[in-house]
């Protein structure tokens, strides 16, 4: 005669899953983050001639995509957010003999210091 074993009244297992679940929904969120500061990252300036922008914009792709997330967030509050009122001064670039076209496009969000 086979005995029937009892199931396991051992709830370790049960906390296991639960705490495997949470981690990857935090994992999950965590690499949505990053994906979110690396578009916010790259998109929030572009300069260069009009034929190079694509390829300059593709150059700050390939280099986000090699960041970290603390690298990232390091990034955007040093470009992208700025405290008290913006400041009037603006890059401009000298283009030879002024007969070269240049494009500038850059935004940035102005937080409060608190």
């Amino acid at each position: 005669m086979d005995e029937i074993t009892p199931l396991s009244s051992d709830p370790v297992p049960d906390l296991q899953r639960s705490v495997q679940r949470k981690l990857g929904r935090c994992m999950l969120q965590l690499q949505q983050y990053e994906r979110l500061l690396k578009v916010m990252v790259v998109d929030s300036e572009l300069s260069g001639p009009p034929e190079r922008l694509q390829a300059i914009r593709d150059e700050k792709v390939a280099c986000a995509h090699k960041k970290t997330l603390g690298t990232l967030v390091g990034m955007l509050t040093e470009s992208t957010l700025k405290l008290s009122e913006p400041s009037a001064e603006s890059k401009e670039t000298e283009a030879d003999n002024g007969e070269q076209s240049w494009v500038s496009f850059r935004y940035h969000r102005e937080v409060s210091e608190e």
